[in-house]
């Protein structure tokens, strides 16, 4: 037992003191630990700096490319320009040599051509001067980045001798930057030459005098195509809109027209043919009256006669000249009265010979008159005699095409009056049809979209289904394996609580054996030692009470601590239990209540498959209708589109007609006007003839009153027949002469026809040549909006790039204002560090100048 115990103390004491010596070691790291900080924060320090070296490389990298491929794309814009420029050039030479302008055009435009070369290379100047700056914007950029790159205070962290073992090597650093210098400085060279050669290629003066005359005609050009193409345009619509206004009132007020002129023509021919046979009775009417006049006007006197100028002249009667009174103063007065009567009765059979003699004459004159008159007029109307029976059939004739004309368009009005209905009533039943399958179509349509509701609502119910299922099984597997985890922590719990208080029942037991054992030992020793080594025991009694004194307090202290831990445990535990517990519950009754919802929506399922299976049912009815209504559809549509090419085939043929007919109507117009100018010729003439007539008639009353001047007058009618003759030969001249100026006018109008074609040749001609000038315009166009389009596409890269690289420069400064932050916050353990003093400090000035910028 003895023996036993002594190995029992013997391991307790080792055990104390093991645990003071891990103590010590303990503090002695923590120590440790206190002087190691500083070294692990240089190493952070040290691992940041190389990310920012390695960043910063990578921003150069990516600068040096932005760099390039912008200098890439204004070497590529430049040669695309000056090789645009080029083939203009090539364009318009080509131009020149086909047409050459007159010297006149050229001195008159030398003045606007000065001016519009001044412009054009002012504005090239200000283009390429706009593109010179771009260009020197963008190198100074590059040289400030390379400059900010390897400037001082870069220099200062690579030559800080915190640096000097973890920046790498120096000399790749050097040869980079070497590399671009030299890349920065023959970039500058190069563009410099291009610019240069873009400056004499584009500024050359015979360069802008080619493209000035090359722009020149090509203006005119187009000025004189577009002001052809809309006068052209703008006589087109005007000719039809004078031809759809005027076409039929003018066709109906010809054919008014004609018919009134054939009328006229029957008047006029009719007053030929009563002048032949009546002209005589009005004037021998007259004369007779005249005559009548005169002698019941010379009844009264007896010894006078009335000569033709109505002057009263003695009677030639065989009156005695030497009238004797003496016998008559012996007569009676009855014998007076007959003596005076037989002389009166011899006077007026005297007066009445000469009068009838006087007529006789007067008739035989006038038969010679009028013969003469018929001679001159049957020469003369001879001809009118025989052109108005023709102009009369013609005009007949004209008459009957327009009765025809106009049965015919009655007739093509009537069928196409027919058709037209017909063809609305096809529409309308087009229409019913269309209507009836619109509706069918929406039927369909909307049983095809409850079908698809009842699919979707049934495949979402399966899914439901499925889906609650599937969650009732995780439930089930979650409560189960809940139930046994929360098992195995109860049995853990209760396994942990037994062992630790067994734990602490054999601590209390061996540190009760310890100080038992100690004890002894010391009373042991304080009976076998010495006096020499008294002193030796109580130092160590002494060294002992002060580690119970420590060890003690300590060891029940913890001990308290992790008793009340553990108990605190224990409730949260059995809280987590309940909840737990509850929680099964509430799963219990969700899944219930789940069950009773997979029930509900299985009896529904069920119902909308029933109500599924009646919708297909309606669906195959409804496209068996829709068949059968598509082919009786078709079957209509056959129909309609047979009666359409025949209604077709009709139009065209109508049409045809119709244009045959206007050919017809356009002929029978110049007819007609032919027609009507002569008539009006014919109508001047009659007026005319009738104003001889009229003079003719009061020629004739001037005979009947004065037969002495009949010889005068005949001589005057003679001087005046000649006159009409003449005059009549001037009218056949006149009318010579307007035939032959119409044939010249129709020669004019031919001529101005061909040349107007031969215009309209050259301009196709000269259409023709423009083409490719303006496909060239065209690719051009195509090649500067491709261009702008990849300038935008460069400059929304360099944004985004810039953009990001100024987020990582932000975020590299928040980082930077972190760190300097945290080594402020240890600037008195650094301060025996100088090289980490002048980081913390050059960092203080980088954010200032950053905060200062900001603001």
């Amino acid at each position: 037992m003895a023996s036993s115990y002594a190995s029992e103390g013997d391991g307790v004491s080792k055990t104390g003191c093991n645990d003071v010596f891990e103590q010590l070691e303990i503090s002695k790291s923590d120590s440790h630990e206190s002087k190691n900080l500083g070294d692990d924060i240089l190493n952070d320090l040290d691992s940041y700096l190389e990310d920012i070296d390695d960043r910063l490389t990578i921003s150069r990298m990516v600068s040096d490319s932005i760099i390039k491929g912008m200098v890439n794309a204004v070497s590529q814009e430049a040669a695309e320009i000056v090789v645009a420029k080029e083939l203009e050039v090539t364009k318009l030479k080509e131009v020149l040599c086909y047409q050459q302008f007159g010297n006149s055009e050229i001195d008159a435009s030398k003045t606007l051509r000065k001016h519009l070369e001044l412009e054009l290379q002012d504005h090239g100047r200000e283009s390429l001067g706009l593109l010179n700056q771009a260009v020197k914007e963008q190198l100074e950029r590059l040289e400030k980045c390379i400059g900010n790159t390897k400037g001082p205070k870069y220099r200062e962290i690579i030559s800080s001798p915190s640096l000097i073992t973890f920046g790498g090597d120096l000399e790749e650093s050097l040869t980079i930057e070497n590399d671009l210098d030299e890349a920065f400085y023959c970039l500058k060279a190069a563009l410099k030459a291009l610019c240069q050669k873009v400056d004499v290629v584009a500024f050359s003066p015979e360069f802008f005098i080619e493209e000035w005359k090359a722009e020149l005609h090509m203006r005119k050009e187009l000025e004189a195509m577009v002001f052809s193409t809309v006068v052209q345009g703008l006589q087109y619509e005007y000719e039809k809109q004078l031809w759809d206004v005027s076409y039929v009132p003018t066709l109906i007020y010809g054919f008014n027209e004609i018919s009134s002129l054939r009328h006229e023509l029957d008047s006029i021919q009719k007053c030929f043919v009563g002048a032949e046979v009546g002209n005589l009775s009005p004037q021998v009417s007259l004369d007779m009256d005249h005559l009548h006049r005169t002698v019941s006007s010379n009844h009264g006197l007896p010894t006078q006669l009335w000569d033709g100028n109505g002057r009263c002249e003695e009677s030639k009667s065989s009156m005695p000249e030497s009238f004797e009174t003496s016998p008559l103063k012996h007569m009676s007065a009855r014998d007076l009265y007959q003596y005076f009567r037989t002389v009166i009765t011899e006077m007026k059979r005297g007066n009445e010979s000469t009068v009838q003699g006087m007529t006789e004459e007067c008739f035989t004159l006038k038969r010679e008159l009028l013969k003469e008159r018929e001679l001159k007029k049957d020469k003369v109307f001879e001809k009118l005699k025989k052109k108005i029976p023709e102009v009369i059939a013609e005009l007949d004739d004209i008459v009957k095409e327009n009765e025809k004309l106009s049965e015919f368009c009655n007739h093509s009005n009537n069928k196409l009056g027919s058709l037209l209905l017909e063809n609305c009533h096809l529409k309308g039943l087009l229409n019913g049809q269309k209507q009836e399958v619109r509706h069918l179509s929406l039927q369909a349509s909307n049983a095809a979209k409850e079908l698809l509701q009842h699919a979707r609502a049934e495949e979402q119910l399966h899914k439901r289904v499925g889906d609650l299922e599937h969650v009732l099984e995780d439930e089930r597997i979650y409560a189960s394996i809940s139930e046994e985890v929360y098992k195995c922590v109860i049995r853990e719990m209760a396994a942990r609580i037994n062992s630790s208080s067994e734990d602490l029942d054999v601590m209390s037991i061996i540190m009760q054996d310890f100080f038992r054992i100690i004890n002894e030992e010391a009373f042991h020793s304080v009976h076998v030692s010495s006096k020499s080594d008294y002193e030796e025991i109580d130092l160590q009694s002494f060294i002992i009470q002060q580690i119970y004194e420590i060890v003690f307090p300590e060891v029940l202290g913890n001990m308290s601590m992790d008793l009340k831990q553990f108990k605190d445990r224990c409730l949260k535990e059995y809280e987590s239990l309940d909840f737990l517990q509850r929680k099964v519950s509430e799963v219990e009754n969700e899944l219930t209540m789940k069950v009773k919802e997979n029930e509900k929506l299985k009896h529904q399922v069920f119902g909308l498959k029933k109500s599924a299976d009646k919708n297909d049912e309606l669906l195959h009815q409804l496209r068996d209708l829709h068949e059968k209504e598509k082919q009786e559809f078709t079957k209509d549509h056959d129909k309609l589109m047979c009666l359409r090419a025949n209604q077709e085939a009709l139009i065209y043929d109508r049409n045809e007609e119709l244009m045959l007919l206007k050919e017809k109507l356009e002929d029978s117009q110049k007819q007609i006007d032919l027609y009507s100018n002569e008539v009006n010729k014919l109508n001047k003439e009659l007026e005319l003839s009738q104003e001889k007539s009229r003079k003719s008639d009061e020629d004739k009353t001037n005979l009947v009153l004065a037969l002495e001047l009949k010889q005068n007058y005949l001589a005057s009618l003679k001087m005046k027949d000649n006159e009409h003759t003449e005059h009549m030969k001037s009218l056949c001249h006149v009318i010579q002469g307007l035939s032959k100026s119409f044939a010249d006018f129709e020669l004019r109008v031919k001529e101005s026809f061909g040349w107007h074609n031969v215009r309209l040749e050259n301009s196709a001609f000269q259409l023709h040549s423009l083409i490719p000038k303006l496909n060239v315009l065209r690719r051009t166009g195509s090649l500067y909006k491709e261009r702008l389009e990849k300038k935008c596409s460069d400059l929304e890269k360099a944004e985004a790039e810039v953009d990001l690289l100024g987020d990582e420069v932000d975020a590299l400064l928040s980082l930077l204002e972190k760190i300097y932050v945290a080594l402020d916050h240890y600037s008195p353990i650094l301060q025996h560090y100088p090289g980490i003093i002048e980081i913390l400090k050059l960092v203080k000035r980088e954010l200032s100048v950053e905060a200062n910028r900001a603001v």
